[in-house]
């Protein structure tokens, strides 16, 4: 538990900082298309889950990553 709490706190890789901001910006969209389910084209609402699953996945997966594992313990 230390150590996922040690991998949060450590600096993120400029990569993965870009990954983590497409994640973001995924589940932004996906939470933007299921508050406007009625005036959306029912592909876009199909969609609009998968968006938020995927993106929350990789926002998290990104945020887990360490510069420097060797030096969490």
């Amino acid at each position: 538990m230390k150590t996922m709490f040690n991998r949060l706190k450590a600096e993120t890789p400029n990569f993965f900082k870009k990954v983590r901001a497409i994640g973001v910006v995924a589940t932004t969209i996906g939470t933007g298309i299921m508050g406007m389910q009625e005036s959306m084209p029912p592909y876009a609402v199909s969609i609009a889950p998968h968006l938020l699953f995927c993106g929350i996945a990789i926002a998290g997966v990104a945020q887990f990553t360490a510069k420097n594992p060797e030096n969490l313990q």
